[in-house]
C-alpha cells in the first residue's frame, strides 16, 4: 500500500511538472511572438554615398543618412548609433549645428546629438524626430540628416551604423504600436588625404530673373538658393548665393555664379534648382534650356578644375517671381491671393526706392512699384506652384 501511494505522488508531481514545464514554454514562446509583434514595420539604415568619401585634411566630409521603412509605412523618427575613425570628427560642444536635418522628409525638430566613446571608438548617438501630422511624414527611401564631419588628418576609415544601438519609429494608423525594426544598414567608407586643395565639383551658371533687365537698378545682390540633385535623390543645398550682374544694359539681366558644392559627391546626371529671393523655384536640367524639364534627375555634369567646368547657361529659362510671402510672411513655394494683394496694395501706394535698394513687391528691380509688378505676378498665378524634386 505505501509503495503504490508514493508512485501515485510520483506521478502527480510529474504531471505538476510537466504542465508547469508546458506552461513555462508557452509562455515564452508568447513572449517572443509580443516581442516580435513589437514592430509594425521594417526599415534599412543607410549611410551615402555608398563610394569611399574622398576628402582633403581641413575639409567638410558629408556624410547622409537615410532611411528606408517598409509596408508603406510613414516615419516620423530615427535614431542612429554611427561611429567613426579617430581621424575624423565632429565638435561635441556644437554636434547639433555640424547636423543638417531632412526637412524633405518632414522631420523639423532640433536633433538631439550626443558624441561618445564605445569600445574605443568615437560614436554619434543621433535622433531626428517630427512634430508633424501623418500628412506631412514619408514612407520609403528618405533623407534623415547629413552629418558634417571634419577631415582632421591623413587616413582611411569605415563610418559605421551599430544596428542595435539604433530605432526607428513612425505613424501606425492601426494601433498605438509605433515601432519600426531596424532589419538592416549600410556602411560607408572614407579617405583623407594630406593637402587643403579643394576637390569638391565646381557648379558654374548664368540665371535670369523674368523682367528683370539690364540696367534694372534695383535688382543687385538677390540671394539665390542652390539646391543640386545626384541619381538616388540625394541632395544638398546652399543658401545666400550672391550672383554678379554680368549686364548694365538689353532687354533681360544675366547673372553668374560659380559655386564649390563642398559637401556634395556627385559630379555627373545632376540637376540644378535654383529660388530667388521673391521667386519659385526651376529645376534646370540641361545646359542652354529654354522650357520646363519634365524628365527625371538631370543631364548636368561637373569637374573640380576651374578649367575644365563647363559653364551652364539658364538665363533662356528665368526665374519666375511672385512667391514673396506666406504664413508668417515667408516664401511658401506658392504664388496665390496673399502674394497678389501685398504686390497690388504696393503699386496702387506707387511705393519706391532710392537705386540699389531693395523692395520685397518689386519684382522687376526698376525701384518703383508699378502696374508692370501687378502683371508678372499676375503670370505666375498661371503657374502658381515652384518645380519641386
Amino acid at each position: 500500500m505505501t509503495n503504490k501511494k508514493n508512485n501515485s505522488i510520483s506521478i502527480g508531481i510529474i504531471i505538476v511538472l510537466a504542465g508547469v514545464l508546458l506552461a513555462t514554454i508557452s509562455m515564452i514562446k508568447n513572449s517572443q511572438d509580443t516581442r516580435r509583434g513589437a514592430y509594425f514595420a521594417g526599415s534599412t539604415l543607410s549611410l551615402k554615398p555608398d563610394t569611399v568619401i574622398e576628402r582633403m585634411t581641413g575639409e567638410v566630409l558629408p556624410v547622409h543618412l537615410w532611411v528606408e521603412s517598409k509596408s508603406e509605412a510613414k516615419v516620423d523618427s530615427v535614431k542612429a548609433l554611427i561611429c567613426y575613425g579617430n581621424n575624423i570628427s565632429i565638435n561635441q560642444n556644437s554636434a547639433e549645428d555640424q547636423i543638417e536635418i531632412g526637412t524633405a522628409a518632414g522631420f523639423n525638430s532640433i536633433p538631439l546629438a550626443l558624441v561618445k566613446e564605445i569600445d574605443g571608438k568615437k560614436c554619434l548617438d543621433l535622433t531626428v524626430a517630427s512634430d508633424k501630422g501623418a500628412d506631412k511624414l514619408k514612407a520609403g527611401a528618405m533623407e534623415v540628416a547629413v552629418i558634417n564631419f571634419k577631415a582632421d588628418s591623413a587616413g582611411e576609415g569605415e563610418i559605421t551604423i551599430i544596428k542595435d544601438g539604433s530605432k526607428v519609429s513612425g505613424d501606425n494608423p492601426n494601433n498605438a504600436d509605433k515601432s519600426i525594426s531596424v532589419d538592416g544598414v549600410v556602411n560607408t567608407k572614407y579617405k583623407v588625404s594630406s593637402g587643403n586643395s579643394s576637390t569638391a565639383p565646381l557648379l558654374k551658371m548664368v540665371v535670369a530673373f523674368k523682367d528683370v533687365r539690364g540696367d534694372s537698378q534695383c535688382a543687385n545682390n538677390w540671394p539665390l538658393k542652390v539646391t543640386v540633385m545626384a541619381p538616388g535623390g540625394v541632395t544638398k543645398s546652399y543658401t545666400n548665393i550672391i550672383p554678379t550682374k554680368i549686364n548694365s544694359s538689353g532687354d533681360l539681366a544675366k547673372y553668374s555664379v560659380s559655386l564649390r558644392l563642398v559637401g556634395f559627391d556627385y559630379k555627373e546626371d545632376l540637376a540644378v534648382f535654383v529660388k530667388g529671393p521673391k521667386h519659385l523655384q526651376w529645376k534646370y536640367g540641361v545646359n542652354n534650356q529654354t522650357s520646363f524639364y519634365d524628365k527625371q534627375g538631370g543631364k548636368i555634369s561637373l569637374t573640380s578644375d576651374e578649367s575644365t567646368s563647363t559653364t551652364y547657361d539658364f538665363s533662356g529659362y528665368p526665374l519666375l517671381p511672385g512667391d514673396i510671402t506666406g504664413e508668417g510672411d515667408v516664401q511658401d513655394g506658392i504664388v496665390d491671393g496673399r502674394d497678389f494683394s501685398l504686390v497690388k496694395s504696393e503699386s496702387i501706394k506707387r511705393t519706391s526706392s532710392e537705386s540699389g535698394g531693395y523692395l520685397k513687391t518689386d519684382l522687376n528691380g526698376n525701384c518703383q512699384m508699378e502696374s508692370l509688378d501687378v502683371a508678372s505676378l499676375m503670370i505666375s498665378l498661371s503657374v502658381k506652384q515652384e518645380q519641386l524634386y
